[in-house]
């Protein structure tokens, strides 16, 4: 495969082919990389565990079996007593209860009698006074591990007791998952529809999704594939399921035209029933996963977040997959013809309404249910992302201002999406933006003078503004210009008034997790944020130490506001790059490419050094430069 672009996101990674082709590999645990019967995930199919109570099933069937067949053999008198060895068995099983009343909780462990069990939980009752309406809770659960190492010196015993042969004798039994049930498990991670009809009572015949068939457009006969409004051309990997959020199934099969039956996805009730069902579907790809894409489309970007992914394809339209995340899932987009959220996406999903806009004349408002414009670039953050439209104005969509009041309530308003409104410096004008970029959770844009305005969270100094412009929570609300700093005569002085760069007009930027990198017109490399293992390529304050416990601990350096990499200043830069905690940017004239931050793991390409300090990544050390050109 040739590739023409690349995109990292914080657990994934996806690159897109020259024929348009899109294969990613990384974390796919809330189906950011979507769901494709082709693709075969590469962890969890050797987890041969089975269900706590399947276990115990299996567990006691076999030593009932086991200890039964001895008696027969040897003492079968033993077993004319009405369950003789079931009693056997339950005399020996570990138990584990956990009694729990309000905030009071007790858990007890071993061999119990029911008798004992009722005497416990009564003694529970009484120590914690619960009331006539007082509700306890009680759960018990059989301990397998302990409860087969019981039942199997059981078993020596009986065997010693009746001479059994050594050679006889069967080995310790812990229950796990047959080979065949483990080939089930990988299938249903692959297809977990197929399962889901299944268990709605319908035939398996039905379910003729095999991605071999993508290849091919699907018939008029076979099940129907996207709407004309989103299906623009010929559709040659044509998704064979419906859009929506997928957790049931129901049987539409019509009598009259003859069709194979089709099911469409219904949201449980319950969102944590949800969240248990994308349990299940939960995987990863250590190898390229193709991408099923809703039509032959053109792809124009890629971007990867925390748990989502984003497409843009060359008509403006914006597809997405995944959830957004705020300590916990919180949805992926409101659909407002059903009136209800998403809460997982597992197939690229056209991104089409926005919520309410206002496009900065007075008085005008966008109405709800209006469709999103064309869209020009994309960027994602952690949970966020951003879209870039042909009117030069910015649309934001997920969790985006960490730090701030987010309700369950007030969730749509973040899962459709909004216009982001901006004036130029001096409020003189609404500002038009040509570039944009996202940290994890910062937010960044150059407009058509150059100048860069930030907004997000700003607990690092990440958007480029002093910590003391922050609102609650140490976020940045809206859009703002951000100011340029000359360096810092003594970076120790706490007087030292800061000098503002007159004006500036950058090309490009990137940030990382808790920094900003800038690239300018001349070629000089800009960064601000934090400064752990030198990430921004220079030097900051050092606080030194501080007592803790009455021993001296070394303080992180300060995070800083926007100011230039020196290092870099005789150096023509043409390009820059980010990630989490490391960045790179690129000699025009040498072809070196500069890595700066932490480079523990391997992460900055310069082997095992700490940190990186503007070490050259690709050089005729370890790349024939003669032969190859590094271009992002």
């Amino acid at each position: 495969k040739r590739i023409k672009s690349i995109a990292a996101g914080i657990m994934s990674t996806a690159v897109v082919t020259v024929n348009d082709e899109i294969y990613a590999w990384g974390l796919n645990d809330k189906s950011e990389l979507t769901i494709h019967p082709k693709n075969e995930p590469d962890v969890g199919d050797e987890d041969d565990d089975l269900p706590p109570h399947e276990a115990y099933n299996r567990l006691f069937q076999h030593y009932l079996q086991r200890i039964t067949a001895v008696y027969q053999q040897k003492n079968p008198e033993r077993l004319n007593k009405p369950q003789f060895v079931e009693n056997l068995l339950l005399k020996y099983q570990k138990i584990k209860i956990t009694m729990k009343y309000g905030k009071k909780q007790d858990i007890k462990q071993g061999f119990f009698k029911q008798d004992t069990i009722i005497t416990m939980k009564r003694h529970f009752e009484e120590i914690n006074q619960v009331t006539k309406k007082g509700k306890v809770e009680y759960t018990e659960e059989i301990i397998i591990a302990d409860t087969a190492d019981q039942w199997q010196q059981l078993y020596i015993r009986v065997c010693d007791k009746d001479n059994i042969d050594q050679d006889e004798r069967e080995e310790l039994y812990i229950p796990k998952a047959t080979e065949e049930e483990m080939k089930e498990r990988k299938d249903r991670k692959l297809n977990p529809y197929k399962y889901l009809k299944l268990e709605t009572g319908s035939s398996s015949s039905d379910d003729t999704d095999n991605d071999e068939d993508d290849d091919m457009v699907k018939s008029t006969s076979s099940k129907p594939t996207l709407s004309k409004t989103d299906a623009l051309v010929d559709n040659k990997y044509a998704l064979t399921k419906q859009e929506s959020e997928n957790v049931e199934m129901k049987d539409m099969t019509t009598a009259n035209d003859g069709a194979e039956s089709e099911y469409e996805y219904e949201p449980q009730q319950d969102k944590y029933a949800e969240d248990d069902f994308q349990s299940t579907v939960a995987c990863s790809y250590w190898t390229p996963a193709h991408i099923r894409l809703p039509y032959r489309m053109k792809v124009k970007q890629v971007t990867l977040g925390g748990t989502h992914m984003v497409v843009l394809d060359d008509l403006g339209q914006v597809w997405s997959a995944g959830t957004f995340s705020n300590d916990g899932p919180v949805g992926h987009h409101f659909d407002p013809i059903e009136n209800r959220i998403v809460r997982y996406q597992r197939t690229l999903k056209k991104i089409k309404y926005i919520q309410s806009a206002d496009d900065g004349r007075q008085g005008s408002k966008i109405g709800k249910n209006q469709l999103l414009p064309a869209i020009e670039s994309i960027a994602s953050g952690a949970n966020h992302f951003l879209m870039l439209d042909n009117k030069q104005f910015v649309w934001t969509m997920g969790i985006t201002k960490l730090g701030e009041r987010w309700c369950s309530r007030n969730s749509k308003n973040y899962l459709s999406p909004k216009m982001v409104f901006s004036k130029t410096k001096g409020n003189k004008k609404r500002a038009y933006f040509t570039k944009i970029a996202c940290g994890n959770h910062h937010n960044l844009a150059i407009d058509s003078n150059g100048h860069l305005y930030s907004w997000g969270q700003n607990i690092w100094m990440q958007t480029g503004h002093k910590k003391e412009k922050s609102s609650y929570g140490n976020t940045i609300t809206s859009p703002r210009y951000v100011e340029f700093y000359e360096p810092k005569q003594d970076l120790q002085s706490l007087q030292e008034k800061d000098v503002q760069v007159k004006d500036y007009k950058l090309v490009d930027v990137v940030a990382g997790e808790h920094m900003t990198v800038a690239l300018d017109i001349n070629g000089n490399v800009w960064t601000c944020g934090r400064n752990a293992c030198l990430a921004l390529g220079r030097k900051t304050r050092d606080p030194g130490t501080k007592d803790h416990g009455g021993k001296a601990v070394r303080c992180e350096v300060d995070p800083d506001v926007m100011r230039m990499v020196t290092d870099l200043k005789n150096t023509k830069i043409d390009w820059i790059g980010c990630g989490s905690v490391v960045w790179f940017a690129h000699n025009q004239i040498s072809g070196a490419v500069y890595s700066f931050g932490d480079a523990s793991s391997g992460r900055a390409g310069i082997g095992k050094w700490k940190y990186a300090r503007g070490r050259p990544v690709f050089d005729e050390y370890n790349l024939d430069m003669s032969k190859y050109h590094v271009t992002g």
